[in-house]
């Protein structure tokens, strides 16, 4: 036996050298711990100690164990992706311009692309933006997607629009429907 605990623990997944693992240990719907065992000695390192309770959903290591990639309500009413660094301590919040419940998600073998599961009002959709357009975290690419965003074009727009969303389109979420509606009605043009 590896280790005891009390409490609900479970085994989430080995480092990519098989020497430690990640387990999570709970406690009720709003506190919960997440945990890196080494199993050659048994020792626990609690990942993102605190002072305050919070509640951790999925857990997976980064490329190399280097990192661990988590989701979690800490300082958020939704459950957020967080990447840490395990040998810097940097944290670094992936998610925190959706507002919405990341559901889930799955890390490429390479480590380079991310898939998100969105729990988006109760309809869950995957998100694989980065895999289909780029990834808007380098530079170039982002002044790329920047300039091909329909938001970066409205004030070309001269004639009313009408913008209806479905609330279950797997493409384009509504809330960038909305998005489109809010810049226009900063630019003054009329819309519904």
């Amino acid at each position: 036996m590896v280790m005891e605990g009390e409490g609900a623990w479970r085994a989430v997944e080995w480092s990519p050298d098989d020497t430690q693992l990640l387990v999570s240990n709970y406690i009720s719907v709003n506190e919960s711990y997440i945990w890196i065992l080494d199993l050659a000695t048994g020792e626990k390192t609690q990942i993102n100690p605190a002072d305050k309770n919070i509640s951790y959903g999925g857990l997976s290591w980064g490329p190399q164990g280097k990192s661990v990639y988590y989701t979690s309500d800490e300082g958020s009413e939704f459950r957020q992706l967080t990447h840490d660094n395990l040998d810097s301590g940097e944290k670094t919040l992936l998610t925190g311009g959706i507002p919405w419940d990341i559901a889930g998600f799955e890390l490429s073998h390479k480590g380079d692309l991310l898939a998100l599961v969105i729990n988006e009002g109760g309809i869950f959709r995957i998100d694989l933006r980065r895999a289909e357009y780029g990834d808007e975290r380098i530079p170039e690419m982002r002044a790329f997607l920047n300039s091909i965003s329909p938001n970066t074009r409205a004030h070309q727009i001269t004639k009313p629009m009408f913008i209806a969303a479905g609330l279950n389109d797997p493409r384009v979420p509504a809330s960038e429907s909305a998005q489109m509606v809010d810049v226009m009605r900063q630019n003054g043009q009329q819309v519904w």
